[in-house]
């Protein structure tokens, strides 16, 4: 925040203990950020004002597809011609040990239904509709899966 003070960041989540965890990890300079309690669906964003940049970390694994496919349309919808979108969450689970773990821990949890399209990778199909120039930039196996972070950008030209 000190290299670009001027920046706007919002922080978005519906479990209070969780954005309660967040606004202390982040330290000193958690009064600079709009703390949302809530759905993004639920954001209102101040007059004229528009994110060139939106980060989603863990969100989509959990929710049915038809609720993943409305929230990268409504992360579409709230950027700026042009703006960049990363996803961070459990994705195609693309090794027999990967998609083991995942299903022992993530689905055993979170439930299967809501989470075999992501592990089926039916996510990165709806990213690749929705957004432009969709690109994998890592996959990091973990004890639970393949988390996998993917970047595109809204259709359009940057302002």
């Amino acid at each position: 925040m000190t290299d670009c003070p001027e920046a706007g960041l919002i922080g978005v989540e519906p479990d209070p203990d969780a954005l309660a965890l967040a606004r202390r990890k982040f330290g000193a300079g958690a009064d600079l950020v709009k703390w949302h309690n809530g759905f993004l669906e639920s954001l209102k964003l101040p007059a004229g004002w528009q994110p060139n940049k939106i980060v989603s970390s863990l969100v989509l694994h959990q929710v049915p597809l038809r609720k993943k496919q409305t929230i990268l349309e409504t992360i579409e919808s709230l950027l700026v011609p042009g703006g960049t979108v990363l996803i961070s969450d459990y994705m195609k689970q693309d090794s027999p040990l990967m998609r083991s773990l995942f299903r022992a821990t993530v689905q055993s949890l979170d439930g299967i239904s809501d989470t075999q399209p992501s592990a089926d990778g039916e996510v990165e199909k709806l990213f690749a509709e929705i957004f432009t120039e969709p690109c994998l930039l890592q996959r990091f196996p973990t004890a639970t899966g393949t988390i996998s972070l993917w970047r595109g950008y809204k259709k359009g030209i940057a302002q």
